[in-house]
């Protein structure tokens, strides 16, 4: 259906339950994103990147894309966070809106859309940082916010501190 050899596997490494799904199931994810506006190449990208989503019915992926309209995005801007970072589908509305709120509240909301993969980071790492850089003079905007997402190893070597200090 679209999948090379190297991605079958990869996606059965990723998601061996699809090994138990029927070929129906498939194809009716296909469609199903299919009907959402997405490309043959989106949903490729899409299934290979969360496989998981093979086990999701419509209704709950629409109900997801419903939740994130109602934080204040287009459907277009949904699909595109969506194509960006897959697994959102995976997280519960209940956490994308308290990632929301918090982005929103520090002033980086934009973060949704111009780096959605940022978002698979805990609310909880990028308080730390934000107060740890405001302790320190720093103010982080959107001209700055990849300061919250440095690699750990990288925040470490620069700031001598580690995850667990940071949140502490």
């Amino acid at each position: 259906i679209g999948y090379d050899k190297k991605d079958v596997i990869m996606i059965i490494k990723k998601f061996p339950i699809i090994l138990a799904l029927g070929m129906d199931r498939i194809r009716n994810r296909f469609d199903g994103l299919k009907e959402l506006g997405y490309s043959f190449q989106d949903i490729i990208y899409i299934t290979k990147t969360f496989p998981a989503i093979f086990s999701y019915d419509d209704d709950n992926i629409k109900m997801k894309i419903d939740g994130i309209i109602s934080l204040g995005f287009s459907y277009d801007i949904t699909k595109k966070m969506i194509l960006a970072l897959p697994s959102l589908l995976g997280l519960s509305m209940d956490t994308i809106k308290e990632k929301w709120e918090f982005y929103d509240e520090i002033g980086l909301s934009d973060i949704f859309v111009v780096k959605p993969k940022y978002l698979m980071q805990s609310v909880d790492l990028s308080y730390a940082r934000y107060m740890f850089y405001r302790d320190i003079g720093i103010d982080v905007s959107m001209n700055n916010y990849l300061l919250l997402f440095i690699s750990q190893g990288n925040f470490y070597k620069k700031y001598g501190k580690d995850k667990m200090e940071i949140l502490e």
